[in-house]
């Protein structure tokens, strides 16, 4: 983080990048200059006659920002390279602010914050930053000296703006209340500023709305358009709510995926705010909504925030009552999910709030009343908002500084809220996503201890609900408790399975069945380990006695790149970690042939998993010397090691040899992914960040309008990401992607796009919707129960060589042990309903599906597609309609993890009957209602297919979720690199 004090010139990557943002910004800004209509009277329509600041006498030698704007505040939205040079000249001119710069975009764009209070503060903020980490963390601190430290110390107010890019309306508020505190020489003004630190971060998302301004100007105009359906007002696709991949950046607090949030956590880490504000927009024919929000609310947010809420809640209302205006609380505002930002806000001692504005973009809009709501207006109600909550921040300050240590003390000491609680983190083999985890970890600023030991868990449970006493963890175990300071947060971000209150559930049941509408805003599950897949264990106890404190480096790789040139037949990628997908593919684009391994292999009493990727030299004869120079710069770059071999012969006779059919030469990857309108922009931008930034190679997006003049010979795998509309525009390529696969190619569907395939028009693969297979469950209950029994079946002589036939040595996965006493060898309650019944019950069933909850899914322990993944993965299920896999169609992955029981007879849970000697652990984390349960368990998560020469592969849903879930991105990685060498014989040719 950089700062700039006032007065002081611009640092020159600064300057850098104000002037790309302003180039990025000229054409929306010359469009803003289109003439307007002749006619006068259609511009008086929508001038604004309230006065946005707030009034008094101003420093006038502070520029305003309609001087450097060149239009008033409010006119229109303006664009990030503007609000960075109203930002900049406040810091420049006034000795109250100092900007800061927290970071950039992934398009450049500079990420900064304005720090405004007195001169004498302004002055000394390193130590005032300081101070108020002693006050975050006071174990080792005098009560007295902490004590008076709260009595002298500023409290901090951290205002985030527009962390969507197309609700424009609060940066340009941000740049009238920085203003308004910079240059107001009031005495109100100049004795909060003695009192606060304020923290102003104009635009949390500049890539989105830079997008979304450039949209809004190509479609203005001339006359003002007060249509809330005019493009003007919403924009299109992409549109800008989300950063550059596609990510809503109001999800990623406790994710920490994107630079954008990134940057943000490190800066805060020096700021203890005890007021964070969230100013959003919401749908243009509304009117105002702020916090306090309604149930569910996560149980880790501490009770004060409230009665903190409705103190605050309490004076914003008195601050619109005076305008007249209308506004309200709560309704569809929910805090279950803590990765919004202000929620996130709540678990770190500050009193997070929520505005959500009516979205004006420009001139006004007509509301449902004919009144015409300006741009203007929007920015004044922002305004008013920000600074009613300053004041009550004021005239509070005392109690709350006091409240935050007090909290803080009870977080470590264990009188809080937050019950004791400790998570084991099993180190294992996956050395990236480790080191992603305790990243993570770190940002959030949550500690980190491990074992300097072996030991053995005392009361626990697994990531499925399981006891786990009595297991062994090893040395270098990771070990996290809530007694910390910040115990909400690690709470919060890693309880397995918090559960919602018996009165929120009965009002979501209630919804559900009235209208089919949840009253859940956001995903029910987001557990951090489970989110990684990484082996965890919680623990209703302190640390054990092995603990200690996790040294900077401990796991840092000691060892990248090649170990031994001289190796004289092939270099091994240990394939447990997800980065040998991004070797194997940056290899391959460099001319490096490829071998990936569909077996475990031992070879020199190393032992490397399926997956694995092997270089040999034979494959590289034409490379000569600068085949070890290549796969070192791809390791070397990727933290990563590539072992050297002198044989290839696997030791023992079950172990592969390097020459057998065992190693398959993969083939370079040409991805296409279809995009734009018809398909999510979330599920596009995921998709292509998992191309770009997880394995670094190169893709082509393709825009679906034109896909029937596209040579789809180019590439040899497409993926279709979540679609809308039912996916109509896969559907309607169906017979060009056919041929294509035919040939070759690896189709990869996802969500919606899955679904439109899963159907005999489509004629692509042999996967259905589960409401399509009603008349016939019998090939996918069959394919369950084979696919269970193939991995458990155990040969012993017994009659097998008897030459006499013998009608009892068969048995069936469906039929009960076989007992002296009973009539009847089938286990009662396996009937299946009759067909219409089925379909009847799906009909209720399906209002319960998951807003977004975990789930388990066993994998196919010897399928290359899920090579990397242990004997199950957490899924976040978010599908309306379950894929299914009948005979014919490969399911790598289905819903539910079966385990081995004794003396279980065989029952029906659905549509499928569970094996003889079983049980079904489906739901990790979140709310699964038992209908969606029964409609889920033994379906597909993901099925694979061979379709001619080629294969289609479809997701049920989104792998990799937000760019979050480490589990599952891994399963759609190995469809992009390995797919085309392993499923497909013959890849297509461009």
């Amino acid at each position: 983080m950089r700062s700039i004090a006032p007065g002081a010139p611009l640092p020159s990557l600064l300057v850098a990048l104000i002037a790309s943002a302003v180039i990025t910004a000229l054409s929306p800004a010359s469009l803003a200059q289109l003439p307007r209509d002749p006619n006068p009277a259609l511009d008086a329509r929508v001038v604004y006659e309230g006065r946005i600041l707030p009034g008094g006498q101003y420093d006038p030698d502070v520029p305003t920002p309609e001087s450097i704007l060149g239009f008033p505040v409010g006119k229109r939205a303006a664009t990030h390279g503007q609000i960075v040079e109203c930002m900049t000249a406040l810091a420049q001119w006034s000795n109250r602010v100092q900007l800061i710069e927290m970071g950039e975009t992934f398009e450049g764009r500079a990420l900064i914050a304005l720090v405004i209070s007195s001169p004498e503060n302004i002055r000394r903020l390193d130590a005032i930053k300081a101070n108020l980490g002693r006050l975050s963390d006071p174990r080792d601190e005098p009560v007295a000296e902490i004590d008076s430290l709260v009595d002298r110390l500023p409290a901090v107010a951290w205002f985030g703006c527009s962390i969507h890019g197309d609700e424009t309306s609060p940066a340009d508020s941000a740049v009238v209340t920085a203003y308004h505190l910079a240059a107001c020489l009031d005495n109100g003004v100049t004795d909060m500023l003695n009192d606060l630190v304020i923290v102003i971060d104009p635009m949390m998302n500049p890539d989105g709305r830079d997008r979304y301004l450039k949209q809004a100007a190509e479609t203005r105009s001339a006359a003002p358009n007060v249509d809330s359906q005019s493009l003007v007002h919403n924009g299109f696709w992409p549109f800008g709510r989300t950063n550059h991949y596609g990510f809503d950046l109001n999800r990623d607090w406790v994710l920490g995926v994107n630079p954008e949030t990134r940057a943000r956590l490190r800066t805060l880490k020096g700021w203890r705010p005890l007021l964070f504000i969230d100013a959003h927009e919401m749908g243009t024919l509304d009117t105002y909504l702020f916090s306090p929000s309604r149930e569910p609310l996560n149980i880790f947010l501490p009770e004060k925030r409230k009665h903190w809420w409705d103190v605050f809640a309490k004076d914003q209302a008195q601050a619109f009552d005076r305008f007249g205006w209308t506004y309200y609380t709560g309704e569809w505002n929910e805090e279950w999910y803590p990765g919004y930002s202000s929620s996130w806000a709540g678990y770190r001692g500050a009193v997070g709030i929520l505005y959500e504005q009516a979205g004006w973009t420009e001139d006004a809009v007509r509301m449902p009343n004919g009144q015409l709501n300006t741009y203007a207006e929007a920015v004044h109600h922002n305004v008013t908002s920000m600074l009613a909550n300053i004041r009550t921040l004021h005239q509070n300050k005392a109690v709350m500084m006091r409240e935050f240590v007090r909290e803080r003390r009870d977080n470590v000491s264990g009188k809080g809220e937050v019950p004791l609680t400790t998570w084991a983190i099993k180190p294992g083999t996956n050395r990236s996503r480790l080191a992603n985890f305790l990243e993570l970890m770190s940002l959030e600023s949550i500690e980190v201890n491990v074992a300097s030991r072996a030991f053995t868990l005392g009361e626990s449970r697994d990531r499925l609900g399981r006891s786990a006493k009595g297991t062994e963890l090893p040395a270098g175990t990771l070990l996290i408790t809530t007694r910390q300071p910040e115990a909400p947060l690690v709470a919060a971000m890693l309880t397995f399975d918090p559960h919602m209150s018996d009165e929120f559930l009965t009002i979501e049941r209630r919804e559900l069945l009235r209208n089919g509408d949840s009253k859940l805003y956001d995903v029910t599950a987001w557990n951090t380990t489970m989110m990684h897949d990484i082996e965890a264990y919680e623990m209703n106890s302190g640390l054990p006695s092995v603990a200690e404190p996790l040294e900077e480096g401990r796991f840092d790789v000691t060892s990248v790149g090649v170990d031994r040139p001289d190796a004289r037949v092939a270099y091994i990628i240990d394939g447990a970690d997800d980065k040998s997908l991004a070797a194997a593919g940056r290899l391959m684009q460099m001319g490096v042939r490829v071998r990936a391994a569909e077996r475990e292999f031992t070879w020199n009493s190393v032992t490397y998993p399926r997956g694995s990727i092997a270089i040999t030299r034979d494959d590289n004869r034409d490379l000569d010397g600068e085949l070890v120079e290549r796969i070192n710069t791809v390791c070397s770059d990727l933290s990563i090691a590539a072992s050297g071999e002198d044989s290839g012969l696997g030791e023992g006779n079950e172990n592969p040899d390097l020459g057998g059919g065992y190693f398959h030469l993969l083939e370079q990857p040409r991805i296409a992914v279809l995009s734009r309108e018809g398909f999510s922009p979330y599920s596009f931008g995921a998709t292509w960040f998992t191309i770009d930034q997880r394995l670094g190679i190169e893709a082509s997006y393709l825009n679906s309008a034109y896909s029937r003049y596209s040579d789809l010979r180019a590439y040899n795998v497409i993926v279709a990401p979540d679609a809308f509309f039912g996916g109509s525009v896969v559907r309607e390529m169906s017979d060009a992607l056919k041929t294509w696969v035919e040939a070759g190619g690896t189709l990869i569907t996802i969500g919606s796009s899955s679904a439109a395939i899963a159907n005999e028009g489509a004629k692509l693969t042999g996967a259905r919707l589960l409401p399509d297979t009603l008349e016939d469950l019998d090939q996918y209950e069959l394919a369950v129960l084979r696919a269970w029994s193939s991995t458990t079946e155990e040969v012993a002589s017994g009659n097998l060589w008897a030459q006499e036939l013998n009608s009892e040595t068969a048995a069936y996965p469906w039929e009960a042990p076989k007992s002296e006493n009973a009539d009847d060898d089938a286990a009662p309650g396996l009937d299946r309903p009759d067909a219409e019944s089925l379909k009847r019950r799906d009909d209720w069933d399906r209002v319960f599906m998951p807003q977004g909850a975990i789930l388990a899914g066993r994998t196919d322990a010897k399928h290359w597609l899920t090579s990397g993944l242990g004997e199950y993965v957490p899924v976040v299920y978010q599908t309306r309609s379950p894929l299914m896999a009948g005979g014919g169609v490969e399911a790598p992955v289905r819903m539910g993890h079966l385990e081995a029981t004794d003396g279980t007879a065989p029952q029906r849970y659905g549509w499928s009957i569970l094996p003889t000697d079983t049980k079904l652990r489906l739901r990790m984390s979140g709310l699964l209602w038992p209908e969606a349960s029964k409609r889920i368990a033994n379906s597909a998560y993901v099925t694979r297919e061979r379709v001619g020469s080629g294969q289609v592969i479809c997701f049920a849903s989104q792998p990799n979720f937000r760019g979050a879930t480490r589990g599952t991105e891994r399963l759609l990685s190995n469809a992009m690199i390995l797919g085309p060498g392993m499923g497909a014989s013959t890849p297509v040719k461009p």
